[in-house]
């Protein structure tokens, strides 16, 4: 048989077969990759100042219903202005009277008995807690997402030979202490911006007291509030309340 016509034969045997192919192989380009959405993905993260630091329906602790219509520093964001109110209702609880730390509700809406238990050491009577936050590491732990550690360690008396609040047996247990409210306080109170940078704000909350020497006159009195940020987010390492300060 001539050779043409056994090549033709062999050629069209591999065909059927499907074991071989008579044209070049041609690589396909794969399509581009997005770049954009990638560095989205991959690429560098937000600013810490815009992410969110938690749910507002999560964040510890919940504010109170009354504070809705406090004026606000209009110079902090609205992440920023939320910790300012969770800060002022934590430190305003625990700086006034020590047993308003069970004031806060349970998730739902029920108030804690009080007092559970009381018992005595060298500085007084203590108070085992039976609110939101009778477990100790719920309570530091809600501390600590609004105040830097050096700043808890000073709200709670740490490192005092007789803390305010402390551990006992896994709970939070408090000394059965109250300073009051000063004489005269009149709302609302007024800001002043002194210095804000990418990782601290300080700024003044202003508070107005009636004169005590001459009726009708409206005395000021300016606290500092200092803000800075950490790994975690925004924290007040510096607070205070005009309703509450010496």
């Amino acid at each position: 048989m001539p050779k043409i016509i056994i090549s033709f034969l062999a050629l069209a045997a591999c065909l059927l077969a499907g074991g071989c192919s008579v044209f070049p192989t041609v690589d396909t380009p794969s399509p581009p990759l997005d770049t954009a959405s990638n560095e989205t993905e991959l690429g560098s993260e937000e600013p810490i100042s815009s992410m969110p630091l938690a749910s507002e329906l999560e964040a510890e602790p919940p504010i109170p219903d009354g504070y809705s219509d406090i004026p606000l520093p209009d110079f902090l964001d609205k992440r920023q202005q939320n910790l300012y109110l969770r800060a002022k209702a934590i430190y305003s609880a625990i700086r006034n009277d020590t047993t308003a730390i069970d004031n806060f509700p349970f998730d739902d809406g029920c108030s804690a008995s009080f007092p559970a238990q009381t018992f005595e050491n060298e500085h007084g009577r203590c108070y085992v807690s039976t609110g939101r936050y009778q477990i100790w590491d719920d309570f530091d732990s809600m501390m600590h997402g609004i105040f830097t550690d050096e700043y808890v360690r000073e709200l709670t008396g740490a490192d005092e030979d007789y803390p305010s609040f402390f551990e006992k047996d896994g709970l939070l247990c408090y000394l059965d202490a109250a300073s009051g409210s000063r004489w005269g306080y009149q709302t609302p109170d007024e800001y002043n911006l002194l210095e804000k940078t990418e990782t601290a704000i300080t700024f003044e909350v202003i508070g107005h007291y009636e004169s005590h020497d001459d009726e009708g006159v409206i005395e000021i009195e300016a606290f500092p509030i200092r803000m800075v940020r950490i790994e975690e987010g925004w924290r007040f390492d510096q607070f205070a309340n005009p309703m509450l300060e010496p």
